[in-house]
């Protein structure tokens, strides 16, 4: 990400924020952007980003750090449907002989007008189970959900990507759309020291601090912010 080599030499890694603030002096280590028009940076649940410092801990007790979340609203979990009827399509998912694969819920005693699949299900990840073949069972990004269907009513299908998926029905069939959080980390030496998840409600800044009194000579000090999924409710 570009941040990180801005500014080569002794400010490598630092950007002069123009949202967030600097608590002490003025850069900040960014794992992301700090522009005023929001970035997109592609994870996945699991990935992480990370800025790496050789420090000095001679005479060194507590390294204090001040951790900002700047991020766009964030993915709940949910069940979409639980033991119930759903298909597995291979094409005319939006429209006929669109080919693409994706899956259709058709549980009879669901209202028709409701929403199973929203807008903001795009991108996000789905675990499905009870499918007869095991190729359809799994947790499969959703690439889009269809607004204008032509086949299906609205929120009822979802385009999934499963290049091993099979056409089937699935009597039994359970959806859930994984959530998503930020986890901030400080690891030294690959030793995670400090965790802090997102906390977006409880105000844009966190002050930690890491005890290194016992530690003498360089060691390798590391921030990390990864994406993380909530796979239950």
């Amino acid at each position: 990400m570009k941040p990180y080599w801005r500014y080569p030499g002794a400010l490598n890694g630092r950007i002069m924020p123009t949202v967030s603030m600097a608590p002490d002096g003025s850069y900040v280590f960014c794992l992301g952007g700090d522009d005023e028009e929001p970035q997109t940076f592609t994870l996945s649940p699991g990935e992480k980003v990370s800025v790496e410092q050789i420090i000095d801990a001679g005479g060194v007790d507590l390294i204090y750090f001040y951790f900002q979340f700047r991020t766009g609203p964030m993915p709940a979990y949910r069940m979409v449907l639980n033991a119930q009827s759903a298909q597995i399509k291979l094409g005319s998912l939006a429209t006929v002989g669109d080919g693409m694969v994706g899956i259709s819920i058709e549980e009879p005693s669901l209202l028709a007008n409701e929403n199973l699949f929203v807008q903001a299900d795009s991108d996000q990840l789905a675990k499905l189970s009870g499918f007869p073949t095991p190729a359809n069972n799994g947790v499969f990004r959703i690439s889009s959900v269809p607004v204008h269907d032509d086949v299906y009513p609205p929120g009822r299908v979802a385009v999934i990507e499963n290049a091993a998926a099979v056409a089937e029905a699935g009597p039994a069939t359970t959806i859930e759309i994984y959530g998503a959080r930020w986890v901030g980390q400080v690891y030294i030496d690959a030793v995670k020291r400090v965790e802090v998840v997102e906390f977006t409600d409880a105000g844009p800044q966190r002050d930690l601090a890491v005890n290194i009194s016992k530690l003498v000579g360089f060691h390798t000090l590391k921030y990390a912010l990864e994406l993380q999924s909530i796979v239950t409710s």
